[in-house]
C-alpha cells in the first residue's frame, strides 16, 4: 500500500504557490516540469491538523460556474466526504463558491474554485492531469480536465488515508484514525496512456467502480448517434438498429439507384453491395457522396449542440461480419490507396472540413473531432511502401481494433507482428492512436485468460512507440459478473495505464493479499 513519504527537503514557500500554477516540487531552478516519477513528497506542519481528536474545521469546496458543468467536481467531492468520513468518523460538509467563502479559512478545494483562484497545471497538456498544493491553510486540487480534478481526489485520498481500490468488493483506506496531522504539498501526476476506458464487468456497468480505477465511460466521451456511440454509422442516415438497411432506404428515398423510377436490384448509393456496411464512395457518384457528407455533418451538429461540452464523435462501421463493398467505386478506392481504410479515412476527413466550417460560421462552439474504426476488413492503414497514401486530418482519429491478434502474448512476439505493424503504419496516417483493446477468451468468458504477464510490456510499447492515446479494455464487455482472476486483471490494467513506471510483483501481492486475504499464497500458485 502507499505510504506517506514525509519530505526532509524544504518546501516551496506556500504564499508563492498559493496563487501560481502547481510546480513539482523540485529546487526552483528545475521547477516547470512535472515530476510524475518521484511520487508525491510533503511535510508535516508541527502543531497544525486536519483533523485533532476526531474532530476538523475543514469544508470540501466545489466549483461552481455559471455556463460549466460542475457534475465531476460534485461527485469528487462527494467520494472525498464519504471516504474521509469512513476512515475518521467527521462528516466535512460540502460546499460552493455561492455560500460565501472565507478566503482565510480551511478548505478541500476541488476545481476552479475562489480558493484555487486560476491556478493551473503548469509544464503538460495532458488533459487528465492533476495538482495537489496548498493555499494558506487550505488544500487545493486542480485539473487540466474536470476528471482530473476527481483523480487528484482519489490521490489526496491515498495520500491522507492510504486508499488503494483493487475491485468492486475490495478497497482499502485507514479506519479509526484519530489525528490527521497537516502537511504541505506541491504536486502534479498525469497517465501515461491518456485516456483510458474499459468495458470490462463492473468497471463498465457501475460508473463509481470505473471512476475509482481512474477510467472514462467511453459511451460518456463521445457524442451518442441514436443512443449509440460505437457502431453507429448506420444511425446517421436514419437506421433504427444495426441491421436496419430499410431505415436507410426510408429515410433517403431520392438516392435508388432505379430504371424508369422503378427500384431495381443495384444497391442504395449509401449502403454496400452486401447490405452490411456504408458504401464510402457512395459508389463512385459524387452528388450522393456529397450530400452522405452532409447528413453525417447535420447529425454531428445535432447532437453537439445538444450534448454539452464533448467534443468527440465516431463514424463507425457497423459490427456484423468480415465483409466490404464490392462496388466498382471502392474496388478502385483500395488500389488507390493501398487498403479499404482509405476510402473511410477520406470520407470523415471531408466530415471534419465540414465540422471546422460550421465552428468558422458559429453554427456550433467548439471544434468535434471524428474518430472511425480501423476494424476487420479495415484494419490495414491506407499505407504503400512505408509511406501513408492519404493522412487523417487533424481532427480525425483512428480506434484501431485488431480483434484477430493473440492478446494473451506481446504485440511485438512474431505471431502479433502483422498486427504490431498495423499499429506501425497507422502511427505513420494519424497522429494519435486510439486502441481497442480484447482481454478475454470470446468463447469462455469465465476461463481465466493469461495476459496478465504481457500487460506491462503491450503498455509500454503502446505508449512509447506506438503513439496510443486512448485505450479502450473490452474486456467481458457488458458482463457484470467476472471471476477474480479477470478481476485482477482488471486492476492491473488500470494501474499501468496510469504509470507504466509501477511495480508489476508489487501490484500483484498488494491485489492478492487484500483481494483473497489468508487464501493469497494458495491462489498465487493457481
Amino acid at each position: 500500500l502507499f505510504s506517506i513519504l514525509f519530505s526532509v527537503v524544504l518546501c516551496l514557500i506556500l504564499s508563492l504557490v498559493g496563487v501560481f500554477g502547481c510546480s513539482n516540487g523540485k529546487e526552483p531552478d528545475d521547477a516547470g516540469t512535472p515530476d510524475i516519477e518521484s511520487g508525491p513528497q510533503v511535510e508535516i506542519v508541527e502543531g497544525k491538523y486536519f483533523l485533532k481528536n476526531k474532530m476538523s474545521d475543514y469544508k470540501i469546496l466545489v466549483q461552481d460556474k455559471e455556463g460549466k458543468d460542475n457534475s465531476i467536481e460534485s461527485y469528487a467531492g462527494g467520494e472525498f466526504q464519504s471516504f474521509f468520513s469512513e476512515a475518521t468518523g467527521a462528516i466535512l460538509p460540502i460546499i460552493t463558491d455561492n455560500a460565501g467563502i472565507d478566503v482565510n479559512g480551511k478548505y478541500i478545494s476541488i476545481g476552479d474554485t475562489t480558493i484555487s483562484n486560476g491556478s493551473t497545471v503548469e509544464g503538460t497538456n495532458n488533459d487528465q492531469a492533476f495538482c495537489i498544493k496548498n493555499s494558506g491553510d487550505s488544500i487545493v486540487i486542480v485539473g487540466n480536465s474536470n476528471y482530473g480534478a476527481l483523480w487528484g481526489v482519489y490521490e489526496l485520498l491515498s495520500i491522507m488515508l492510504n486508499y488503494e481500490y483493487y475491485a468492486a468488493d475490495t478497497y482499502y483506506i485507514d479506519t479509526n484514525v484519530v489525528d490527521l496531522p497537516y502537511f504541505t504539498i506541491n504536486y502534479i501526476d498525469e497517465p501515461d496512456l491518456e485516456y483510458r476506458a474499459t468495458g470490462d464487468g463492473q468497471s463498465y456497468t457501475d460508473l463509481s467502480v470505473s471512476r475509482r480505477f481512474r477510467y472514462l465511460k467511453a459511451d460518456k466521451e463521445f457524442f451518442l448517434v441514436n443512443n449509440n456511440w460505437c457502431h453507429n454509422s448506420f444511425n446517421y442516415f436514419g437506421a433504427k438498429n444495426d441491421d436496419d438497411v430499410e431505415g436507410i432506404r426510408t429515410s433517403n428515398p431520392n438516392y435508388y439507384i432505379d430504371s424508369n423510377n422503378k427500384k431495381v436490384g443495384a444497391p442504395h448509393y449509401f449502403i454496400s453491395t452486401h447490405n452490411k456496411q456504408l458504401c464510402y464512395t457512395a459508389h463512385g457518384n459524387e452528388q450522393a457522396f456529397n450530400v452522405m457528407i452532409e447528413i453525417a455533418t447535420a447529425k454531428i451538429l445535432e447532437v453537439a449542440n445538444a450534448a454539452g461540452e464533448l467534443n468527440h464523435i465516431m463514424i463507425g462501421m457497423q459490427d456484423n461480419d468480415n465483409q466490404w463493398c464490392a462496388c466498382d467505386a471502392c474496388k478502385a478506392a483500395e488500389q488507390q490507396y493501398g487498403a479499404h481504410s482509405g476510402a473511410v479515412v477520406n470520407f470523415c476527413n471531408k466530415v471534419y472540413e465540414k465540422l471546422v466550417e460550421a465552428y468558422n460560421n458559429n453554427l456550433v462552439d467548439r471544434i468535434i473531432n471524428v474518430a472511425f474504426f480501423a476494424y476487420n476488413k479495415t484494419e490495414p492503414a491506407p499505407v504503400k511502401n512505408g509511406q501513408p497514401t492519404i493522412k487523417c486530418a487533424e481532427g480525425v482519429q483512428v480506434m484501431l481494433a485488431p480483434i484477430f491478434a493473440d492478446w494473451s502474448l506481446p504485440f511485438n512476439h512474431a505471431k502479433n507482428q502483422t498486427y504490431y505493424q498495423m499499429m506501425v503504419d497507422w502511427g505513420k496516417a494519424c497522429d494519435s492512436i486510439l486502441l481497442w483493446a480484447y482481454h478475454t477468451n470470446y468463447k469462455y468468458f469465465l476461463y481465466p485468460y493469461d495476459c496478465f504477464n504481457n500487460i506491462y510490456d503491450n503498455y509500454k510499447l503502446f505508449a512509447e512507440e506506438c503513439k496510443v492515446k486512448f485505450m479502450f479494455n473490452q474486456g467481458k464487455h457488458k458482463l457484470e459478473r467476472a471471476t477474480a482472476f479477470a478481476t485482477f486483471g482488471e486492476y492491473l490494467m488500470a494501474k499501468l495505464s496510469w504509470n507504466l513506471d509501477e511495480n508489476i510483483e508489487t501490484l500483484t501481492n498488494d491485489y492478492f493479499e487484500q483481494y483473497f486475504g489468508p487464501a493469497a499464497e494458495t491462489m498465487k500458485t493457481i
